[in-house]
């Protein structure tokens, strides 16, 4: 999805639901003055940890606290102050400067260290990233060098990188990508998170603008690598510059970790993915049978979980006798019945944890 670095935001949400929820559950809100290393999570009140978003709120302060300083693995988006006053300071993800929002470089700031990593600095109107006029290297992504602070750079935005600042500083709207500036730089998520919600998890994502976009499509998977598809949602229009929040529900999450992505596709059919990213859910185990009667030819057995090691799937017949059995059981299985004859059966699901009964009929 091209999502291009025009990045002036109105606020409009498009919920992808029934209902609206509140918040975004792995966001942490930094709303108190101090270093890096005592920041504390509005959300949580203990420390952000991997993969959320943190949100340094306007009229906040926060300062780095020492040299080859990890920040963070996650976005961060500055509405208030951030100072990176030490050297080969890094942080795993996309650098987001808000309306009012300021970064002041004085020491120097990695995003991500080697090439390909897909992270960008994007600086909306109203924000300010400042490298100053003396020193050395300041900012660089995915291990190319951007920005300097004093001599040996090219004229911005015409030079190629690395650049000096310009007056004034680097003034939003504008964006960094590992090639440096460019007028079309795609914008990745501004959110992209999960929610657990009853018995359901929400995936919640944001974009900021959408060029030539057709469609999302939400993919979940149980083991992080083999995705299957949720659902298919339009994108809000064909050229949006407006900022959109995105909402899907997935009524039926394993018991376990749930890993979800989203593939964003264009108007000319090419796509690219954003995420996985996980989520924990804790609940009851079930085993669904289905389509139930069945018309002799198969049985679908669906589990919310990750069956273990020698689970297996056994078809008994009226007088408890076994007739069928299957090993290698996964969370998705397809039983095929070809050598039953109609009348009424017991699907067993056993396992070193679990056993579970589920009567069908055969017709």
């Amino acid at each position: 999805m091209k999502l291009p670095k025009q990045l002036l935001i109105a606020p409009l949400m498009l919920v992808l639901s029934a209902w609206i929820t509140t918040g975004w559950a792995q966001t942490c809100t930094i709303t108190a003055s101090g270093g890096w290393n005592t920041r504390t999570c509005q959300e949580t009140g203990s420390a952000p940890t991997a993969g959320v978003t943190i949100i340094i709120q306007a009229g906040v302060t926060v300062t780095t606290n020492s040299n080859n300083q990890v920040l963070h693995t996650g976005n961060v988006v500055v509405f208030g102050t951030l100072n990176i006053d030490h050297n080969n300071v890094r942080l795993n993800g996309n650098l987001i400067v808000e309306n009012g929002g300021r970064v002041n470089l004085t020491g120097n700031l990695s995003l991500g260290t080697t090439g390909g990593c897909g992270y960008t600095v994007v600086v909306k109107a109203g924000g300010l990233i400042d490298v100053g006029t003396t020193g050395s290297d300041r900012l660089s992504i995915c291990g190319e060098l951007i920005t300097r602070g004093g001599g040996g750079c090219n004229p911005y935005p015409a030079g190629p990188p690395h650049y000096c600042e310009p007056a004034g500083g680097f003034t939003g709207p504008t964006g960094f990508d590992e090639d440096g500036y460019n007028a079309t730089l795609p914008v990745k998520l501004a959110l992209f998170q999960t929610e657990i919600v009853g018995e359901a998890i929400q995936v919640k994502w944001a974009t900021s603008k959408e060029e030539g976009f057709d469609y999302f499509l939400i993919q979940h998977s149980n083991n992080g690598n083999n995705f299957s598809d949720l659902a298919s949602l339009p994108g809000a229009g064909y050229d949006i510059d407006t900022y959109k929040e995105y909402l899907y529900e997935h009524n039926n999450p394993v018991v376990g970790t749930n890993y979800y992505r989203l593939k964003a596709v264009d108007l000319d059919g090419s796509y690219e993915y954003f995420g996985p990213i996980a989520q924990i859910f804790s609940g009851a185990r079930s085993v669904k049978v289905y389509p139930n009667p069945s018309n002799g030819e198969f049985i679908n057995v669906d589990l919310n979980f990750n069956p273990s090691e020698g689970s297996r799937l056994a078809i008994l017949n009226t007088q408890g006798v076994e007739v069928m059995n299957l090993i290698g059981v996964g969370p998705s299985n397809r039983v095929e019945l070809n050598s039953l004859t109609p009348g009424i059966y017991m699907l067993k699901f056993s396992s070193h944890e679990l056993t579970e009964l589920r009567k069908f009929i055969v017709r």
